[in-house]
């Protein structure tokens, strides 16, 4: 498993996803979205109960805007696995409802095939 950020360093080994033998598997990478729920730094709507003032806040990998897209379609089209960190439902809507989604040409969407895996989303969110 390779970090989201360093998507280019598989591709330019040649790899695909489940590029391997039966032991061992290459060509999947990992994104975080956010921290983790102990350190207050996973991404909530609303305030920690035990830190007030802290909603946590997003991974260094989401920002710029839209580079995490980015990289996830880059890392796709090369042939890759993408998995994404995502505890809270805040990031898990941010990575796969983005907004830069539905801004792709419609001939875009029909040619690209996004197989994305939200891992260690811990919490869920019901509408009220």
């Amino acid at each position: 498993m390779s970090p989201l950020p360093h998507w280019r360093g598989p591709v330019e080994a040649g790899l695909k996803a489940g590029t391997g033998d039966a032991w061992r598997r290459r060509g999947g990478l990992k994104g975080f979205t956010d921290g983790s729920l102990g350190s207050t730094t996973a991404w909530f709507f609303d305030p920690y109960l035990d830190s007030p003032g802290s909603c946590g806040l997003p991974s260094d990998e989401m920002l710029p805007e839209g580079a995490m897209l980015e990289r996830v379609r880059r890392a796709d089209r090369a042939g890759l696995q993408v998995m994404i960190h995502a505890i809270p439902g805040m990031l898990a809507d941010s990575v796969l409802l983005s907004r830069d989604i539905f801004s792709v040409a419609p001939v875009e969407i029909n040619s690209t095939c996004v197989v994305l895996t939200v891992v260690d989303g811990q919490v869920v969110y019901q509408d009220e």
